[in-house]
Order: structure tokens, then C-alpha cells, then sequence
């Protein structure tokens, strides 16, 4: 789980300033097509899966308040899919809040590195197109880790460095890669809410296996963050490599190992903003017996995005979406 760079985005969006749009990115393509879809992974209600028509709860698509959950937000995921149209041996997908463009990681090569990979779709619901190169120049260890402000910054690291990188409207080009003020250097991943306003981050002391903190920060102007907070959502002997969080900070799904263990998905949740977390319990209908992780919430908390183990090539991992079960 440790990645020994979370390095990002660098090459990746620099290079998309260089570019003719995002809407026309399909230079440097990914080679070959995508894999075809798996049959469902998770149907225990037997509701429709993602692409034949709906019947998923989608998350909002807007910048403005999260509308209340539309969801049973304590019970547990009741539908989880395969993502149409993305190939296998994906990681670290992230989404735009409407879910209809992605960015992910695919390992190229054997043993290869990560490389960014961004695609979109017409709507939430149907097969991504497909995906491309988001720039031609690749580094070690690239990973998104939060698609934020309508779209409008894409949060990541350079060699172990928080960055961001903005760009003027949804379909534009992002500009170069800034340095996140207010952080450690220790600080290794960031989730950063929507409204810009509230950023999770895992803290890595370096001094051996089990060591993560995970703190939370708060930015008066959207994006300049400081007064990092230990959250108290680490246990000793764990490593993290995920937290994402309810736009109400209600809920946060962490993606942790043990020693000797693959990734799994726990949940925490808590009954308001000033109290304390409660112990994490595993999230067992996203979690197989390979390495699995939850890295993208609605901001209602009703829709969540991860990779799960599958077996076979291409690092068998498979994308899902899954949803919690809808209320009136």
C-alpha cells in the first residue's frame, strides 16, 4: 500500500495546457480498447446495473449545497458495479461531481508505474468513452485524488509534494501545478471537498509501517488551507491510503491495511461536525480477498467509486460504482 511516490498529475497536466481542450483529448491515447465488462459484481436486490437504463441514485451534479441524503446513508451499499468502458488494472478513480468524467491510474508495461488516464461520458449511468492519455510525459507513481469546484481543480502530488491544478471552466485546460500552502511535508494524499473548503489529509511519518495520521483542514478562501487538526481516525499499526468524506462530515471511507494484509474499505461515521469519530468497521460488500479501495463520495454520500480485486491480467482490478439503497 505504501506508494513510494504518490507523485500525480505533473506531466500530466502541464502537458495538458499544451493541449487543444479537454474535450479533445485523444492524443497519446491509451493503446488498444478497453477491456470488456465484467458481468455484475454485487446484485444482492437484483436492481438494474450501471448502463441499462438507471435506477442508481446519482450524486449532484451542482456547486452549490449538497441537497439532503437521498439514501438510506446508514445502511449498507446495495448496488455495486462494474464502471462501463474503462479498462482493466484501473486505480484511483475520481470523479466530477456530475460522474461524468474520471480520472484514473492504469499500470503500463509490466510492473509498470501508473499513468493517468481521463475519460467522459454523456451521462452518469452509461459506458464511459474511451479513455486517453492525459499528457504524453510520464512520471513515477502518478494518482489524482480529488476532481474539486465544479470541476475547476484537480488535486494530486509531485514527488511527494501537495499540488493543485486549476483550470478556467469545466471543458478547459488546466494550467501548471501549484503548491498547496498549509501542509506538512509529510502529508502525502489530500481529499478536498467540493466547495474547496475542507481538505482530509494522511499525514506519513516514515518511521516504519503503521505510523499515518490523518488530519483535517480548513481554508477561509477556497484552496489556501492551514490549522490542520488530528482527526483521531488512525490506529496504531495501520497505513492509509485513501480517506474520502460526506460533504456533511458525517461519514468518511478510509482505504487502510494492516501489516502482512492487502487494502480494505472501512467505514467511519460519527453524529456531528464536533464529535468524535467511531471506531472504522469494514465495509464488507465493496471488499473482496484481494487489495481493495474507496476513493471517490457524492457529495449526499449515496454514490462512492473505487477498484476492487478481480483476479486475471492487467493488475486484476476492476472499477465499480455503488450506490446506496434509495428513500423517498
Amino acid at each position: 500500500m505504501r506508494s513510494p511516490g504518490l507523485s500525480v498529475v505533473v506531466g500530466g497536466l502541464l502537458a495538458l495546457s499544451a493541449c487543444a481542450g479537454l474535450d479533445g483529448l485523444t492524443g497519446g491515447g491509451s493503446s488498444g480498447n478497453p477491456d470488456p465488462v465484467t458481468p455484475p459484481i454485487v446484485r444482492p436486490d437484483g436492481g438494474q446495473v450501471e448502463g441499462d437504463g438507471g435506477g442508481l441514485p446519482s450524486s449532484d451534479a451542482s456547486g452549490d449545497a449538497a441537497p439532503g441524503p437521498t439514501c438510506d446513508r446508514a445502511g449498507p451499499f446495495v448496488d455495486v458495479v462494474p464502471v462501463s468502458g474503462l479498462p482493466s488494472g484501473v486505480g484511483s478513480p475520481v470523479l466530477s461531481a456530475d460522474e461524468r468524467e474520471i480520472y484514473f491510474t492504469v499500470s503500463v508495461g509490466d510492473g509498470g508505474s501508473p499513468d493517468l488516464r481521463r475519460a467522459t461520458r454523456s451521462s452518469a449511468g452509461v459506458a464511459f468513452e474511451p479513455p486517453s492519455d492525459v499528457f504524453p510525459l510520464h512520471l513515477y507513481d502518478e494518482k489524482p485524488f480529488s476532481l474539486a469546484g465544479n470541476g475547476l481543480a484537480l488535486y494530486g502530488a509531485v514527488q511527494g509534494s501537495l499540488r493543485v491544478a486549476r483550470r478556467a471552466s469545466p471543458t478547459g485546460i488546466f494550467g501548471s501545478l501549484d503548491p498547496l500552502n498549509g501542509f506538512s511535508a509529510g502529508d502525502v494524499y489530500v481529499w478536498v471537498n467540493e466547495d474547496q473548503t475542507v481538505a482530509y489529509t494522511i499525514r506519513r511519518a516514515f518511521g516504519g509501517f503503521g505510523d499515518d495520521e490523518i488530519f483535517r483542514s480548513t481554508a477561509g478562501t477556497p484552496g489556501n488551507f492551514g490549522g490542520a487538526v488530528d482527526q483521531a481516525l488512525s490506529q496504531k499499526g495501520v497505513d492509509y491510503a485513501a480517506v474520502v468524506v460526506s460533504d456533511d462530515e458525517l461519514t468518511a471511507y478510509l482505504t487502510r491495511k494492516s501489516n502482512g494484509s492487502t487494502s480494505s474499505v472501512y467505514a467511519s461515521t460519527r453524529g456531528a461536525k464536533t464529535a468524535p469519530w467511531g471506531a472504522p468497521t469494514l465495509v464488507s460488500e465493496v471488499n473482496t480477498s484481494g487489495a481493495d479501495e474507496l476513493t471517490w463520495l457524492s457529495r449526499d454520500g449515496c454514490v462512492a467509486y473505487g477498484t476492487r480485486s478481480v483476479g486475471g491480467p492487467a493488475g486484476g482490478r476492476q472499477a465499480f460504482r455503488a450506490a446506496k439503497r434509495k428513500v423517498q
